[in-house]
This record gives C-alpha cells, sequence and structure tokens, in this order.
C-alpha cells in the first residue's frame, strides 16, 4: 500500500480501496518515511487508518459497500 502511495500518479481514490488495517503508530511511522512518501499523501493514508480504527462500521452505508467519499477526506 505504502509503494501506492509514494508514486504520484496513483489517484488516492484507487488507493482507498486497499487500505490495510491494524497498522500500529511507530510501524506506520516508520514504512512512510522507508517509502518516501510525500508529506501530504501521507497524511490521507494516516486519517484514512485512523478513521477506520474509530469508526469502522460508520464508513459503510446500508447495501454494506464502503463509502468511498468518507474515506477520500
Amino acid at each position: 500500500m505504502t509503494r501506492g502511495l509514494s508514486q504520484p500518479h496513483k489517484r488516492l481514490r484507487s488507493l482507498a480501496d486497499h487500505v490495510p488495517h491494524g497498522f500500529k503508530k511507530k510501524n506506520l511511522f516508520e514504512d512512510l518515511i522507508r517509502n518516501n512518501i510525500p508529506l501530504l499523501r501521507a497524511t490521507w493514508f494516516i486519517k484514512v487508518i485512523y478513521l477506520n480504527q474509530v469508526c469502522p462500521t460508520s464508513a459503510s452505508i446500508s447495501s454494506g459497500s464502503p463509502n468511498k467519499s468518507r474515506l477520500s477526506l
């Protein structure tokens, strides 16, 4: 996932479909630094992971499909 973040031509919307779960804070930051992720993309990634951990059930709509507009903050 973080390799895709380091590629500026990859759209964040396409990366939102494959957000990993269970990242620990230290491992997350080390991975972002190791892969030279740009600050804006790293910030987006941290927000998406945080939203998935804090409110995993509110990220889906009644049909059960993910609400991608919420994940693209």
